[in-house]
């Protein structure tokens, strides 16, 4: 078939040599195809994408139109032009693969087990296609062309949305064809996901039973598609607002309250510093959506990189890029052992612990001489460093604020325990970490300043709980490390 199908929407001609290449795919898609499936797997599960592929053919033949109560159109909107990038990107994959791809063959005892750890694994595909899941593609692109897909997929979008529908209706034949098409290349695309990842995606309750609780897992998270949606806003406002933006990276998304964690990396040359990088963008988001902003600039990854800083480590190696300037050139990025993951998290721990404590002392000298401005500063600082002790240890980040609410909205990351400490949906828990955030500039610079004894007896209660604490989260990431 050649642009077939009996419909207003479908061509019905022949295509041009041009229709054959990719449209809807930025250069640097095109470049590493296996981006776009980093992409699409990390809005969903392949069982979430039928879902939706199925929600979305029954708008399409059905007699209702498509009408989300909650996200409006926008849901399938996002739906049409994901799949059209994968089966774009899976084509290009499928011309390169004589070329670039390795053909490691695959056991079929490796079948067995990728089975039992995986969290989803192919039924619609062959044992050959399991194999090799470029035997199936080739399958999918021979019953259509990728201009013929790119057609059905706009005739389904636009029967979806029209509220009544066309009278010349499309052929069923065709439509359970792309439809179970689409299911196997979703199939196969995850096969190649699975097998070209670092780690792959396992089942939750493996998953679960090698985590410590409390602590964060390893980067296998994915958003939902109203997230994702919500997401690509998010960065077309960056990218609109900050010209010099390089690489925007989604590194974390916290559930409730629900954020975005984005790191930032902009052109060196920038004339803002990079906390007026993250504020500006913060503040301008605020309308849209909440988000934490990582913001760098180049010349400070080349020495974060240096110094074997663990965290942008896994942000660009396991984490979703979302945005990538055409000039962005990713830099070399040095490897970790667990070894040197455990021993840098465990010095710098130790540091700000030991930092903490000294501190929690300091308090108590100044509130026994009755000095209690100074007792709340070092019950700040004892608190800050707790922060910084666990942050450094956990996620590799360097901190270079004294900002305790950034801090804590940073361990949201990787665990709730401090939040359930300070208690801060109470009134009591509000004034407390308000009082306890305050103490740093005040103390140093409000000369009518003053608290009493009090509440600094309860910022210290509330200090050493905090402490306690961090010792509790640093111990459980070091257990996870021994896993």
């Amino acid at each position: 078939m050649e642009g077939g199908g009996n419909s207003n929407t479908m061509y019905c001609g022949k295509y041009a040599p041009w229709d054959h290449y990719p449209k809807t795919l930025r250069h640097d898609e095109v470049q590493n195809p296996f981006g776009v499936l980093v992409d699409f797997f990390s809005a969903d599960f392949p069982k979430g994408h039928r879902k939706q592929l199925k929600r979305w053919r029954k708008y399409a033949i059905g007699k209702e139109h498509y009408d989300d109560k909650k996200f409006g159109p926008g849901n399938l909107v996002f739906t049409y032009k994901i799949n059209l990038n994968l089966l774009e990107a899976m084509y290009m994959l499928l011309l390169e693969y004589e070329f670039a791809w390795k053909h490691e063959k695959i056991l079929e005892e490796q079948l067995v087990d990728e089975k039992a750890a995986w969290r989803s694994f192919p039924k619609n595909l062959s044992k050959e296609e399991l194999l090799d899941p470029f035997i199936a593609i080739k399958k999918i692109f021979k019953d259509f062309s990728l201009p013929e897909y790119r057609d059905h997929l706009e005739e389904w979008f636009q029967e979806a949305l029209f509220i009544r529908h066309t009278y010349e209706r499309m052929d069923p034949a065709e439509v359970i064809k792309v439809y179970d098409n689409l299911r196997r290349l979703y199939a196969a695309a995850w096969l190649i996901y699975q097998r070209n990842r670092k780690e792959p995606v396992l089942k939750v309750e493996k998953a679960r039973a090698e985590i410590a609780p409390g602590i964060a897992p390893k980067p296998t998270a994915t958003v939902s598609w109203a997230e994702a949606l919500g997401l690509e806003k998010v960065v077309g406002l960056i990218v609109k607002e900050m010209p010099t933006v390089q690489l925007i990276v989604h590194v974390h998304s916290h559930r409730e309250p629900f954020t975005y964690y984005l790191l930032l990396l902009v052109k060196s040359n920038e004339t803002l510093q990079e906390h007026e990088i993250a504020n500006k963008i913060e503040d301008k988001l605020k309308p849209m959506a909440k988000v934490f902003i990582f913001a760098h600039k180049l010349s400070g990854l080349k020495k974060a990189l240096q110094a074997e800083r663990r965290f942008f480590i896994d942000a660009l190696t396991t984490k979703t890029v979302v945005y990538r300037a055409e000039d962005f050139v990713m830099p070399e990025l040095p490897t970790l052992t667990t070894e040197q993951v455990k021993a840098k998290a465990q010095l710098d721990f130790t540091k700000w612990n030991v930092q903490a404590h000294d501190f929690l002392r300091g308090a108590r000298y100044y509130r026994e001489v009755k000095n209690y401005n100074l007792a709340a500063f070092s019950l700040h600082q004892a608190v800050e460093s707790i922060f910084i002790g666990a942050i450094k240890a956990v996620l590799g980040y360097k901190l270079n604020v004294h900002n305790l609410p950034r801090m804590l909205r940073i361990t949201l990351m990787f665990t709730e325990e401090f939040k359930d400490v300070l208690q801060l949906d109470t009134e009591e828990g509000s004034k407390l970490f308000e009082a306890l955030r305050s103490a740093y500039t005040n103390a140093r610079y409000v000369s009518k300043y003053g608290v009493d004894e009090e509440i600094i007896n309860a910022l210290d209660e509330l200090a050493v709980k905090l402490l306690k604490t961090g010792q509790s989260v640093y111990d459980k990431f070091e257990r996870q490390l021994e896993v």
